[in-house]
């Protein structure tokens, strides 16, 4: 049993991979095809030996009485409590193919949105990334390898070359240490992101006040927002617990 929560636990649906279950689904359901049969249709179309054992315990469930939403409750790296909800709908009211479809759809759209953001910004991330590389490189390695003949010219070097042969010396020394540094404050960010809800709120707060990224990231969730709850309220969901959903 040990072994089999592990399993659960660390096999994850994609959203692509969720919305292919959802589509196949809800046809084989509309086909007329009894839900039990049709997971076994599906199971049998699985490669995956991890995705064959969730398979064979959603089955197993359903064969003895339960919904499949109560099932894919159990596996929730399969589906969030979005997708669960909108199933859980369509069995207690009959149009389970319909919800299916709706949820496939709607995967698919936050999918393709996500891809949009991603490439939105992938070219001014490799532009900064690319940068700040570059200066780097040119402070680690080539400055101390100039820096002797600014000192045999025994002059008064400008305030701006001064401050890089500092940077470049204080690098070339303390390099190492600063990037240790560096990783065990990240580290400690990430943690204290996920594990304290108001230091993760002044985080959220300080992106949306962000030009630009900012507000990609406001419409981004106003999008997803309005889609969730718009298809859950067409889905038969009462507006308090749909919004709780959403949320």
């Amino acid at each position: 049993m040990n072994k089999l929560t592990s399993i659960f636990k660390r096999t994850r649906f994609t959203i692509k991979e969720q919305s292919h279950f959802a589509k196949r689904l809800s046809f084989l359901v509309k086909s007329g095809v009894p839900i039990l049969e049709s997971l076994r249709i599906l199971r049998r179309q699985t490669k995956s030996k991890a995705r064959l054992k969730l398979f064979d315990k959603i089955i197993d469930d359903v064969s003895n009485g339960q919904y499949l939403a109560t099932s894919l409750k159990k596996l929730p790296n399969m589906f969030g409590d979005f997708a669960i909800n909108i199933i859980k709908v369509g069995e207690k009211s009959g149009t389970l193919d319909k919800n299916l479809n709706y949820l496939s759809e709607e995967l698919k759209k936050k999918q393709a949105l996500k891809q949009k953001i991603i490439g939105a910004f992938v070219y001014p991330i490799f532009i900064t990334l690319s940068t700040v590389g570059l200066a780097v490189l040119l402070t680690v390695f080539i400055f101390p390898k100039i820096q002797p003949i600014f000192d045999s010219l025994h002059i008064s070097l400008p305030l701006s070359t001064r401050i890089l042969l500092f940077v470049s010396t204080f690098l070339g020394n303390y390099g190492l240490y600063l990037l240790a540094i560096l990783v065990f404050l990240v580290i400690v960010f990430f943690v204290a992101f996920n594990k304290f809800p108001s230091f993760h709120l002044l985080i959220d707060r300080f992106i949306l006040k962000i030009p630009l990224f900012g507000k990609i990231t406001q419409s981004y969730n106003v999008t997803n927002f309005c889609r969730t709850l718009g298809l859950l309220l067409k889905s038969g969901v009462i507006v308090t617990e749909a919004l709780s959903i959403t949320g």
